[in-house]
Formats: C-alpha cells, sequence, structure tokens
C-alpha cells in the first residue's frame, strides 16, 4: 500500500499537496506513527503483566483509543481526497 500511494501521489502530486484533506492525512499518519511509537516505548514493556491486572493500564487504553480515533480520520480524509480532485 505504500508504494501505491507514492506512486498515485506523485502522480497528482500537485493537486494533492493543495488538497487540505491530504494534509490533514498526513498530519494525522505522523500522529498515528507518535502514538505507536510512544505506546512502544511506554505501555509495551509492561505487557506481561496486564494478565493479572483487571484493565489494562491507562496509558495503554489512551493509546487503543488514539490508535482508533487516529486511523478513522486517516480513512476518512483519504476518502475525501478522492472526490476533491
Amino acid at each position: 500500500m505504500f508504494v501505491t500511494g507514492v506512486v498515485l501521489f506523485l502522480s497528482q502530486a500537485y493537486k494533492a499537496y493543495e488538497s487540505v484533506f491530504f494534509r490533514t492525512k498526513i498530519v494525522l499518519l505522523v500522529l498515528a506513527a507518535a502514538n505507536a511509537l510512544a505506546f512502544e516505548y511506554t505501555s509495551r514493556p509492561s505487557v506481561a503483566q496486564w494478565d493479572t491486572a483487571a484493565v489494562p493500564p491507562l496509558p495503554a487504553r489512551f493509546a487503543g483509543w488514539a490508535s482508533i480515533v487516529l486511523w478513522a480520520g486517516i480513512i476518512a480524509a483519504g476518502r475525501t481526497m478522492a472526490y476533491t480532485f
């Protein structure tokens, strides 16, 4: 998907770059990557302790919800881009 996304961007780079939806999608992708890195360095080391806890720790739950919201936004922005070119 990354390769096809880059090829699609290169075919209409000027139109895509001017689109507010494209810029929104890129910002959300960067935030999703930051969320994944934050999860890996804060919550992932303690994943073995989650089996004994009643609920996962708050940072892990926040990372999960943030991931869902960010990816929903990425999908919505990507789908909206198709109708604005």
